[in-house]
């Protein structure tokens, strides 16, 4: 899993993460679709900008989006979010 977490991160955004730590996964199924999904939490260390532009270079359909990035800090208690939102849960 952490292979694909550098890997999306590279792709998507440029950044090289160092120090990576899962914080946890989360599970749940569609009701609509019966669809399984799993997600996955990670905390990284990494230099880049606070304000930055990446454009995807890929051979997937994501090939020249365009993602605007921003740093902020997250509140002592982080809260992850499953499918749109809609099963929030804690960590830390």
């Amino acid at each position: 899993m952490e292979e694909a977490f550098i890997r999306e991160l590279k792709e998507e955004a440029g950044i090289r993460p160092s120090n990576i730590r899962l914080l946890g996964e989360y599970g749940y199924r569609s009701e609509a679709s019966g669809v399984e999904t799993k997600r996955y939490y990670f905390e990284a260390d990494a230099e880049c900008a606070e304000r930055f532009t990446h454009i995807v270079q890929s051979n997937d359909e994501d090939n020249g989006w365009i993602y605007h990035y921003r740093w902020t800090d997250v509140e002592p208690s982080l809260t992850l979010y499953g499918y749109l939102g809609m099963m929030p849960h804690t960590i830390r």
